[in-house]
């Protein structure tokens, strides 16, 4: 899902949508490193025991609760950012099912248009 949004939107700024098939852990050293840089909003499937398309904004707590397809665990990454006073989040869309195979379900596309939407809007502003 988080790489759908990326492929989504990267066209609006380039320099700050990156994609998990960009090297992930280089991207992270990577926006350690940047002063302009102070929220990471990650964008990905989460189960969280909500319904099907259901979408939750989490923090590194927050984030260990619920389950990632991630090598790295989303929740390590985030402290590794927040430890680096970065403001690290999770936009969390509950699939229908966490298997990769099952591809997006109608619901969590809905969801994900949503959040596309919203932050077409907001960088319009």
């Amino acid at each position: 899902m988080g790489l759908r949004f990326v492929e989504d939107l990267r066209h609006l700024n380039p320099n700050n949508f990156f994609s998990e098939e960009q090297g992930l852990e280089g991207i992270i050293l990577d926006i350690i490193k940047r002063e302009d840089v102070g929220n990471v909003i990650f964008v990905d499937a989460s189960e969280m025991g909500a319904d099907p398309g259901d979408i939750a904004l989490m923090r590194t707590e927050d984030v260990e609760k619920s389950v990632s397809t991630h090598k790295i665990p989303l929740a390590v990454l985030m402290e590794l950012l927040r430890k680096e006073k970065k403001e690290p989040l999770l936009l969390g869309i509950q699939p229908k099912s966490m298997k990769f195979e099952d591809g997006l379900s109608d619901i969590a596309e809905a969801a994900l248009k949503k959040i596309e939407n919203a932050v077409k809007t907001s960088l319009k502003q």
